[in-house]
């Protein structure tokens, strides 16, 4: 069985010796390369190649919440709607989940042995401060 990221105690160092990041799978579509991307880049000092189906999964993840959320604001009927909303929440649950799995939380950071200012200091953290990454553009 392969080991998960929690299950490893690495070094902010180890990410300057990371190799470059895999190639997308190329069925995902626009909002999964992007997110294939960010996570390899923030995650370089503790993701590898035994991860890289777990960032497929998480990359799936965006692509379906994107979708759901295209479809949401085709439907006309508000129950309809809502049944949409209560899917794209599920959605955004699990992929939180998953995300905290490959150490995407700060909590998950701290098992993998990382204070905040070693992630930081590896140039993984949050790109900005005060602004709620989302999945996709909000649409209005």
């Amino acid at each position: 069985m392969g080991r998960m990221p929690s299950d490893r105690r690495l070094t902010p160092s180890h990410g300057s010796d990371a190799v470059k990041p895999p190639t997308p799978p190329s069925h995902l579509k626009a909002s999964g390369k992007r997110t294939w991307k960010r996570l390899w880049e923030a995650g370089k000092a503790w993701l590898g190649p035994p991860d890289e189906p777990a960032v497929k999964a998480v990359c799936e993840q965006v692509d379906q919440i994107a979708d759901l959320r295209g479809m949401a604001v085709q439907v006309e009927r508000p129950e309809l709607e809502q049944k949409y909303l209560h899917a794209i929440q599920a959605a955004e649950k699990s992929l939180m989940s998953s995300l905290s799995e490959l150490g995407f939380t700060p909590v998950a950071q701290a098992r993998l042995g990382f204070t905040v200012s070693q992630v930081a200091e590896a140039g993984s953290g949050p790109r900005r401060r005060g602004r709620r990454r989302t999945t996709e553009t909000t649409r209005e």
